[in-house]
């Protein structure tokens, strides 16, 4: 039976990150905070990924200025356009990772948030005066993306090819943390090396 992708665009919601520091005690799923890249680089993204049971899930964070070009709140139309196309392309998770065909991995859902998106989707509700206070709160804007997939074979999902580099040319390097049946691991992915390989 084919499943449709969603994307789905919404304020930030539970988190795989606290999973990953807490995979061994947390159950999958749990309620966590907002992932952060901590203190701001240009040109290097967070990915997290877990295999638990017939579901993977796939985390990224991005810099906005790496994804859209700029990092503040998006305030003329062009500028808006961007935005936008960056959160359609976002959502598409075949654009952004490759999975094993043998794995027989369907993509369930692709969810999409991020402060430039949600100046967007909530513009008309704050003023001028809050608006004004959020453009210096989120000097340093981030994409978070997730995407969840239901394999048939888990058992062969023994790599995971990264095409995010190819479509953000100014993105560099992706830092990944990957919690797996068999344990997990971490480590950096760049342009050159962007074949993850999952030990499980």
């Amino acid at each position: 039976m084919h499943m449709r992708n969603h994307l789905v665009i919404k304020p930030a919601g539970w988190r795989l990150a606290a999973l990953i520091l807490a995979c061994s005690t947390m159950p999958l799923g749990a309620q966590s905070s907002r992932l952060s890249l901590g203190p701001h680089e240009h040109g290097i993204g967070q990915l997290n990924v877990i295999l638990d049971g017939t579901v993977l899930s796939l985390e990224l964070l991005l810099p906005a200025g790496d994804v859209a070009g700029f990092e503040h709140l998006p305030v003329t139309v062009k500028e808006r356009m961007t935005v936008r196309r960056v959160a359609a392309e976002l959502g598409k998770a075949e654009r952004q990772f490759a999975v094993p065909a043998a794995a027989g991995c369907v993509v369930v859902t692709a969810e999409v948030d991020g402060e430039q998106m949600e100046a967007i989707g909530h513009k008309h509700e704050h003023d001028h005066g809050h608006a004004a206070a959020a453009q210096g709160a989120h000097a340093h804007a981030e994409y978070h993306a997730t995407y969840r997939y239901t394999c048939r074979k888990p058992q062969a999902l023994r790599q995971l090819e990264v095409k995010v580099f190819a479509a953000y040319p100014k993105l560099q390097k992706l830092r990944y943390q990957a919690v797996l049946p068999g344990g997990g691991g971490a480590g950096m992915l760049t342009p050159a090396a962007a074949r993850l390989t999952l030990e499980q």
